[in-house]
């Protein structure tokens, strides 16, 4: 389960892969940060399912590198 706050880089979620996180998203909480090691050269695969959608949400994923640059948009 996400646990708030993690909306800065410096309150990330630790994840790992194979796994899944739930959560709740709210017009108050607008970001969410999680972070992952990964293992070069292999990929990886990320599904948003959307249980409910009572407003106008919209998902976007940004992956950022350890130095928080922007690597993928």
């Amino acid at each position: 389960m996400e646990e708030e706050p993690n909306d800065e880089f410096a309150d990330a979620n630790s994840i790992s892969a194979p796994g899944y996180v739930t959560g709740e998203v709210s017009n108050t909480d607008t970001l969410d940060y999680f972070l992952m090691s990964n293992e070069e050269g292999r990929k990886y695969q990320a599904t948003f399912t959307i249980i409910e959608n009572t407003g106008d949400l919209q998902i976007r994923m940004r992956i950022y590198d350890g130095s928080q640059r922007l690597i993928q948009s």
